[in-house]
């Protein structure tokens, strides 16, 4: 009782912390005139939860137009965000991730701004217009905030533990996170407007599965025609839940565990392709490399940066390669799981299984 207690006095001072970094930053935003939407973390504690103590917030997502984002860069350089001060655009930064960690060096506090929804190539682009137009304004930290529709809100958390995350590390609190929302959601939910919408922005396999997830294990009332509507062309939905169980929990707590990049190389066919793939995540774009080691181009030793980062691969990810190369037989299981979520989330399971 005392350790929980602890954590539950240090979830709380955290989110009020986090609530103080938000509150400023809304002000500066506001000042500037420049919109902003607020993603998940506060949202759910404030509005879903309705209790500080109840769910710990990481960094603070925030969604902004990419047109505003020069301005944007220029606002976060003047009040001391650790930016490379040459930068004109923290798009150019990360252009392939589509987001970017901002930290301020002496408060600490962590923003990931966005720009767009989803990853750039390996997802599926998406009118990020509809999400502003369809947005909502409530009070979050003492302040008007714009944060997504409740609609969207479900659809983007579904996507985001399904599609962006395959699973890895979101934990048992994604289907919470979903379970209360739909249990004590802040008005109405319109459930024929989210079956539209997940069609439109065709995540009807990410959506299905993890309402119905929830359905499942934790007695979430989702409407058993929202279900039967989403529910998986060919009849393949039943195949995948106990792989993602697995995802869910058994990468609790796990250091190291087998990300995509790896597997990737490991199962492509063409010797000239895995060299390619290869050569491509050892020494990645100057973009990439300016976002990972918080530094400019024109810095004195970039170039030297390649090397730190090759003996940092070799640090993490020696024992992966290692453990492929003797087949370990837990590795091997994972590999299969990763790659069966992977293929069902992008609706090749039933090609697969004709073929």
């Amino acid at each position: 009782m005392e350790r929980l207690g602890a954590d539950v006095r240090k979830i709380l001072m955290n989110n009020l912390r986090q609530q103080a970094y938000l509150r400023d930053m809304l002000a500066l935003l506001k000042e500037a005139n420049i919109p902003v939407i607020l993603l998940k973390g506060l949202w759910l504690g404030e509005l879903v939860y309705r209790d500080l103590k109840a769910r710990d917030t990481g960094d603070i997502d925030l969604l902004l137009h990419a047109v505003d984002m020069p301005r944007f860069t220029k606002l976060v350089i003047e009040h001391g965000f650790d930016v490379p001060s040459t930068t004109t655009n923290i798009c150019d930064l990360a252009p392939i991730s589509n987001e970017f960690l901002l930290i301020h060096p002496t408060r600490k506090s962590v923003f990931d701004i966005h720009w767009s929804m989803t990853l750039s190539p390996v997802e599926k682009p998406v009118d990020e217009e509809k999400f502003w137009q369809r947005s909502e304004i409530y009070t979050i930290a003492g302040m008007p905030c714009q944060t997504l529709c409740i609609e969207d809100h479900l659809l983007y958390l579904c996507f985001h533990a399904a599609v962006h995350h395959r699973f890895v590390y979101v934990g048992p609190r994604a289907l919470l996170d979903i379970d209360r929302l739909v249990a004590e959601p802040i008005r109405t939910i319109d459930w024929q407007d989210l079956v539209a919408r997940t069609r439109e922005l065709s995540w009807d396999r990410c959506v299905w599965l993890m309402l119905d997830l929830t359905r499942q294990h934790l007695g979430s009332q989702v409407p058993k025609s929202v279900l039967d509507e989403l529910y998986p062309t060919g009849g393949d939905g039943q195949s995948i839940q106990a792989l993602v169980i697995d995802a869910i929990f058994l990468d609790q707590g796990r250091k190291g565990n087998l990300i995509r990049n790896i597997l990737r190389i490991a199962t492509e066919r063409s010797l000239l392709k895995r060299v390619a793939l290869s050569f491509e995540r050892i020494f990645p774009s100057s973009e990439e490399m300016v976002t990972k080691f918080r530094t400019s181009v024109d810095s004195p030793g970039f170039r030297w940066l390649y090397m730190k980062r090759l003996g940092l691969l070799a640090k993490d990810r020696f024992s992966q390669i290692f453990h492929f190369i003797v087949r370990d037989v837990a590795i091997l299981a994972e590999k299969e799981r990763v790659k069966a979520i992977d293929r069902w989330i992008e609706g090749d399971a039933v090609r697969d299984q004709s073929a």
